[in-house]
């Protein structure tokens, strides 16, 4: 029958959802107005150090390290603004700080207002990027402060010829630049 057909359909329908939603390897999370989570994918127990079966003991906000963090996240969705890759520092159960990329909308779910909430672990990445920016630093401050002349070029026209892009002090005193 008809009725059999569209039933079959929203099964399926909600089977495929439910594989995606599990299998994304992007954290996915249903949080109530409370901060009490409804509903996450496994990606979202790993990255927090929780399993499944301890879902009614993880309370979000108090994960958060910084409230105004929190309260930036909290002020925005109960006005109606979204948030869109927000970096926030969260604690894992072990109590080990890890840093997350999150978006959060105010959705309905189940007839209530819950949060929706994707999350990237962004700590291996903002660790990579203080590293450079230290090296540089460093670079930089060995580059300016080097008693020998040190100039830097870029080659121009196949090789042929080349451009001075940059000259540290000693440098620019041999050459009285």
């Amino acid at each position: 029958t008809e009725q059999k057909k569209v039933e079959k359909n929203l099964v399926e329908s909600e089977n495929r959802y439910r594989m995606l939603f599990e299998n994304s390897q992007v954290s996915t999370a249903i949080i109530s107005m409370d901060s009490q989570v409804i509903d996450a994918n496994e990606q979202f127990f790993k990255n927090i150090g929780y399993v499944r079966g301890e879902i009614h003991d993880i309370h979000l906000k108090n994960m958060f390290k910084q409230f105004k963090q929190k309260k930036y996240i909290a002020d925005t969705l109960l006005n109606g603004g979204k948030i869109r890759e927000y970096e926030v520092e969260l604690e894992r159960k072990d109590g080990h700080l890890y840093i997350n990329s999150i978006n959060a909308d105010l959705i309905r779910y189940q007839g209530q207002d819950v949060i929706l909430v994707t999350a990237i672990d962004i700590t291996e990445r903002k660790r990579v990027e203080k590293f450079l920016k230290e090296s540089e630093e460093r670079y930089r401050g060995l580059f300016k402060y080097i008693g020998s002349g040190v100039a830097v070029y870029s080659a121009v026209q196949d090789g042929e010829d080349f451009i001075f892009t940059d000259f540290n002090n000693a440098a620019e005193e041999i050459d009285k630049l």
